[in-house]
């Protein structure tokens, strides 16, 4: 387990990027909670498997969501963090221009859902 993770993205709904250098304070803690199993229900059986993977949610306005699960119904919120912005939308112009296309009159009719966070 790490003791850092940094993670940069492009929020192409907000036309941003940000960046997060995210430390982990107890490396060793969060691997051996990782390693506790959690039930989950498959094919009509209970089993139980560690919460073996590390997600992060990336979310408009610079919001970052840590979880470990084994599924999405045994997700534990372990931290929560505010990246900042910073220039660097040069390089997503192509990608921009057609995603604007797709979502931005759902985007202009909704705005951005930053409460949901």
């Amino acid at each position: 387990m790490p003791d850092y993770i940094h993670v940069t993205w492009f929020s192409f709904a907000e036309q941003q990027s940000y960046t997060r250098l995210i430390h982990i304070p107890d490396p060793e803690a969060l691997r051996e909670r990782m390693e506790q199993p959690a039930p989950v229900q498959r094919n009509g059986k209970i089993i139980n498997m560690p919460r073996d993977t590390l997600v992060l949610g990336l979310a408009p306005g610079g919001t970052v969501v840590m979880w470990i699960m084994n599924w999405a119904e045994t997700a534990i919120e372990v931290g929560r963090y505010k990246a900042v912005p910073f220039d660097d939308d040069v390089r997503y112009e192509g990608a921009l221009e057609s995603y604007m296309e797709r979502e931005g009159d759902y985007l202009k009719q909704h705005g951005l859902q930053l409460d949901r966070w």
